[in-house]
């Protein structure tokens, strides 16, 4: 376990504590939580949510860097752009595994790579935070990558994607639906899968890729806990503030996707076969975004009722998750046994778009959906997560993460908006059903079973 020495630790605490100041008040919320937001000179932007009496501290730094800057035939490469950038040493940090962090961030540790952001996650208790925060901005100012660093990196990522992608087909399933919409062949996604897109990468090729890309003028620091008494602000610029700033790069608001059609896929580990169904969103820049997230929700909400059988314990039909990939709505309709094809899904989506069309919903169900979402788009907690978010640092990395998200992807002023917009009153009248039934804006997967010996393909 890598801990701050105790010099270190005890100087960042008396730093923090002299420099304390007024509380983070710049915006209050009615959950009790507050925030506040600024940008440092380099160009780093830093959003914090104060949490009073929260027993762990959050930090989130995102990057606009994602899957989409994959190189033609180097699927995974920012994947392990990311793993390498957050496991290789960096300043007086040594090389870190995936093992040691398990036990160096107890609380919780997250790398993430996403179409369009890249996110490197640690939780720490308030006493860790100065030694933590402070490793974080030793690694924004850069790692040293060896080839060894590389090799160790694509080793765990591969391990990592076959014990979960690997290991459960509904995981991969929804992967695949994402690399489908994204344009990706079967080809791409068997390299993906197997690795083999990061074959004969070394230090050359990922070194000034990661100098270039995780720099403060491109990142977000977010952080997520209970910040009274201390000056949050100096103590940042403190850390952070003499680090190069690097190239800003332009907007990373997503754009959304054109890709659509049916593919079918042989599977060794499918019988029978396994598929599921994408929607097509508007761009997330879209004025009309906010009314169809809520009609997703409400269409998701009807999915997870109508399709899952009586009796049996209840499964994901419906994710759509807008700060991960907000392109892409995925549902999964029930399978009607061997002879299940893709038209079968055309009918099941069709038959649940006309229902949904048909049955009027409440303006009160409207509410109760909005109120249970409204938090990861900068709004308050709900009563329940409220209660939760002081113990629970599954909530809090999540208020954190999807604070780092907001800012990557609009900031403030844009969720502002969309928050005002995604309203009951201006949603339950909206008019989706046509959008929904446009086979353009529709895309399915499917596996089958490969074909038995002496049985040629269908």
């Amino acid at each position: 376990m890598i801990e701050p020495r105790p010099a270190r630790t005890l100087l960042a605490c008396a730093a923090m504590l002299a420099l304390s100041g007024p509380a983070l008040a710049a915006r209050l919320l009615p959950d009790g939580t507050s925030t506040d937001a600024w940008t440092l000179g380099n160009g780093l932007r830093v959003v914090v949510r104060n949490v009073q009496g929260a027993d762990a501290v959050a930090i989130v730094v995102g990057y606009p860097a994602g899957r989409d800057q994959d190189p033609p035939g180097r699927e995974g490469f920012t994947e392990l752009m990311a793993e390498v950038a957050f496991t290789a040493p960096a300043g007086d940090v040594p090389v870190r595994t995936r093992t040691d962090l398990d036990s160096q961030r107890p609380a919780g540790w997250n790398v993430q790579v996403e179409r369009r952001r890249t996110e490197f996650a640690e939780l720490a208790t308030l006493q860790q935070f100065p030694g933590v925060l402070h490793q974080v901005a030793q690694r924004m100012a850069g790692v040293r990558v060896g080839d060894a660093d590389v090799e160790r990196a694509r080793t765990a990522l591969i391990e990592r994607r076959r014990e979960t992608v690997g290991a459960d087909l509904g995981v991969e399933l929804y992967v695949a639906i994402g690399q489908h919409a994204a344009g990706w062949d079967h080809a791409a996604m068997r390299r993906w899968m197997s690795g083999e897109g990061l074959a004969g990468l070394g230090a050359r090729d990922l070194a000034p890729r990661i100098a270039e890309a995780y720099v403060p003028a491109r990142a977000v620091l977010s952080l997520a806990g209970d910040f009274e008494g201390i000056h949050l602000r100096a103590f940042i610029e403190s850390e952070f503030g003499a680090i190069p700033g690097g190239t800003p790069r332009g907007d990373a608001m997503p754009a959304g996707v054109d890709s659509g059609g049916a593919l079918l896929l042989p599977h060794p580990r499918v019988d029978p076969n396994l598929g599921g169904a994408g929607i097509i969103a508007p761009a997330l820049s879209d004025t009309t975004h906010p009314s169809f997230y809520m009609t997703m929700l409400l269409v998701g909400m009807r999915a997870n009722g109508a399709w899952n059988e009586p009796g049996r314990p209840s499964i994901s039909r419906f994710q759509y998750s807008i700060l991960d990939d907000p392109d892409v709505v995925r549902l999964y309709p029930p399978a009607l046994g061997a002879g299940w094809r893709i038209e079968h899904m055309l009918l099941h989506m069709n038959g649940l778009v006309n229902a949904y069309d048909s049955s009027p919903i409440s303006l009160e169900q409207v509410q109760q959906v909005r109120t249970g979402v409204e938090w990861l788009l900068g709004g308050p907690l709900p009563r329940t997560l409220a209660a939760k978010v002081r113990t629970d640092r599954s909530v809090l990395y999540r208020l954190c993460s999807a604070a780092a998200t907001r800012e990557l992807w609009g900031g403030e002023s844009f969720w502002t908006d969309y928050r005002a917009r995604f309203d009951p009153e201006r949603s339950a009248g909206s008019d989706w059903a046509g959008y929904l039934r446009d086979p353009n804006h529709q895309f399915y997967l499917m596996y089958e079973p490969p074909p038995r010996e002496g049985q040629g393909a269908p």
